[in-house]
């Protein structure tokens, strides 16, 4: 098996190429944060997703004053439909 990582985190955000592999591969942009190397391997793509609410809006991460700092993320692990070469990454 075959192991390679594509860099989400270009300059130019949002990158038309990597929105349209993650969109071919069933992820949705707007929840792949770009701080990210989502990596890749034969059958599947491994990469961290930012989790939501039952109200469909992101679920924050507090720190100890209670202020909201960051997203709360998860790995998620899809099926590669789509190779990254076939978007030119």
């Amino acid at each position: 098996m075959t192991y390679r990582y594509v860099d989400l985190n270009v300059p130019n955000l949002p990158d038309p190429k990597i929105c349209a592999w993650l969109e071919a591969n069933g992820i949705d942009p707007e929840l792949a944060p770009a701080a990210q190397y989502a990596q890749v391997t034969d059958e599947f793509v491994i990469y961290q997703e930012f989790m939501r609410g039952p109200d469909g809006f992101k679920l924050p991460v507090h720190d100890s004053k209670g202020e909201a700092c960051a997203w709360q993320k998860h790995i998620q692990v899809r099926p590669l439909v789509s190779p990254p070469e076939d978007h030119g990454l």
